[in-house]
């Protein structure tokens, strides 16, 4: 307040903000029920008594016994799912051998390189080699491995097409589609 006793702009600001807030804080109490006065001393009462052990000597304990890592490690969220995880697979183990049942069945494959055989559980993508280096052995001998020649079946296609045979006649008698004969035809009349 001024000399005069006027209230500044501030003060008055405050006022006014005060003053909306209070409905709200009303509303809020009509809602919860009406307080009681030992509710209100009863919280008062363990405020006090908490606030008399700061300092005491068991206090003093406390702080020196207690780990703050320790604790933030026992908050850990992964920590906590895992662990989680860990349980609910070990309790699904056991009620599946509990049920007769094995939790997943294994199957035996061979290497087509080296013929080691390893276990490889159901629901994995079957694969042909039990390592990196079969499988490059393996998909160098697939690459250089050779396929049939059909060079003397397509001289025979072309010849009977220049006779006059329809792509549709050849394609039915050597059981191709016709676009295929359509193909070799053109590989073989090229210059």
């Amino acid at each position: 307040m001024s000399e005069r006793g006027e209230r500044s702009s501030a003060d008055q600001s405050q006022d006014a903000i005060a003053g909306r807030y209070r409905p709200a804080r009303d509303f809020q109490d009509s809602l919860s029920g009406a307080r009681s006065s030992s509710d209100d001393e009863l919280a008062i009462v363990a405020l006090k008594q908490s606030r008399a052990r700061i300092g005491t000597d068991a206090w003093r304990r406390l702080e020196d016994a207690r780990d703050p890592a320790a604790a933030s490690a026992a908050r850990d969220m992964d920590d906590i799912r895992n662990d989680h995880r860990t349980q609910t697979q070990a309790a699904r183990a056991n009620r599946s051998v509990e049920n007769g049942r094995a939790v997943r069945q294994g199957r035996i494959y061979s290497c087509v390189v080296c013929g080691t055989q390893w276990c490889q559980y159901a629901g994995a993508r079957q694969s042909q080699t039990c390592s990196a280096e079969c499988w490059r052995v393996w998909q160098s001998a697939q690459s250089v491995r050779e396929t049939p020649s059909n060079t003397e079946r397509d001289h025979q296609i072309a010849n009977e097409h220049a006779a006059g045979q329809s792509f549709q006649a050849l394609a039915k008698h050597y059981d191709l589609t016709p676009e295929r004969i359509g193909q070799i035809v053109r590989q073989h009349c090229r210059p």
